[in-house]
C-alpha cells in the first residue's frame, strides 16, 4: 500500500530532526573534536610562522650585518636572544589562547545542555 507524500515527508522530517538531535553529541565529540584539534595544532604552527620564532632561533649565532668582530657578535647574540624571548612569549600566549579555545569547545556542549535543562525545568516548575 502506497503512503501519501505528506506522510512520507513528515516521517523523514521527524526522523532527520530526531536523528540530528541524537547524533549531534556524537559528531561534536568525534569529527568535530578532530577538526578542533587540527585547528589548535595549526594555530601553533601559524603563530610560529607569523612571529618567526624558529627562524630567529636558527640564526641565533649568525652575526648580524656580516659583523665578524667580537663586539658585533656579542651585540648580535644579545639582540637575537632578546627577540627569541619576546617572540617566544608571543608564541606561548597565542598557543595558550588556542588551548583555551580547545578547552572551551570541550565544555561548551555539556554546559549548554545543563543550561537548557536548568532553565527548562524552571519554566515547568513555576
Amino acid at each position: 500500500m502506497a503512503q501519501s507524500a505528506a506522510g512520507l515527508a513528515f516521517k523523514y522530517f521527524v526522523g532527520d530532526l530526531i536523528g540530528g538531535i541524537v547524533l549531534f553529541p556524537v559528531w561534536w565529540y568525534s569529527r568535530g573534536l578532530a577538526i578542533m584539534a587540527h585547528w589548535t595544532s595549526q594555530s601553533f604552527a601559524t603563530a610560529n610562522r607569523s612571529l618567526g620564532w624558529s627562524l630567529w632561533a636558527k640564526n641565533l649565532f649568525v652575526p648580524m650585518y656580516g659583523e665578524t668582530e667580537l663586539s658585533g657578535r656579542l651585540v648580535s647574540f644579545a639582540v637575537r636572544l632578546m627577540m627569541i624571548v619576546v617572540r617566544g612569549i608571543g608564541v606561548l600566549a597565542w598557543s595558550a589562547a588556542a588551548g583555551l579555545a580547545f578547552f572551551a569547545y570541550l565544555v561548551a556542549l555539556p554546559v549548554a545542555v545543563i543550561g537548557v535543562l536548568y532553565h527548562g525545568a524552571g519554566l515547568f516548575l513555576l
